[in-house]
């Protein structure tokens, strides 16, 4: 009688046509990473597990990669233009070094359009991969004193030059 209720779960399986989870779709973001990837020749699944820093360099200096990330900033300096993109989910920063006018004007037709730099995906050649000390933090121990405490970040900055950059709703931004 044991034996037979054991069993009950198991055989009320039986019979059943156990259903296969649907496939889902890739997301435009996903999709353009790897057209941008193919059209580039450029690494679209480069390593995200890593316990140093070298580890990265060693895969991704003078390589071309794919990214997504957000436009921070971008400027001019010493007659180069540059844009400052930021990886919300990862630590990631981008420095990269561009040529042309096309990103201005993309900025002002994102402007009109009410289109922000929400999903871009961007092909970059890396030039070099650092991770900064930048976080300091002070403790008041009495009122004339304070314990400082140095901590490395886990931020990693990737510099070099941008290839291409899309968004996917308001178009290409870059050639």
């Amino acid at each position: 009688m044991l034996l037979l209720i054991l069993a009950m779960p198991l055989l009320a399986g039986c019979g059943k046509v156990s259903e296969e989870p649907e496939a889902e779709e890739p997301s435009a973001t996903e999709i353009l990473v790897d057209e941008m990837a193919q059209k580039y020749g450029a690494l679209a699944n480069w390593p995200s597990d890593y316990d140093f820093t070298f580890q990265l360099q060693d895969k991704l200096l003078n390589q071309s990669i794919v990214f997504t990330a957000s436009v921070d900033d971008i400027w001019r300096d010493g007659g180069k233009q540059y844009v400052s993109l930021s990886d919300w989910w990862s630590d990631y920063r981008f420095i990269l070094e561009f040529t042309g006018n096309k990103l201005f004007d993309v900025v002002s037709q994102f402007e009109e359009n009410d289109c922000f730099f929400s999903d871009v995906v961007g092909v970059a050649r890396i030039s070099e991969i650092s991770k900064p000390t930048l976080s300091i933090s002070g403790y008041p121990i009495s009122e004339e004193e304070v314990e400082l405490e140095y901590d490395t970040s886990d931020t990693l900055i990737f510099r070099g030059q941008l290839i291409d950059i899309e968004a996917d709703a308001c178009g290409s931004i870059l050639d």
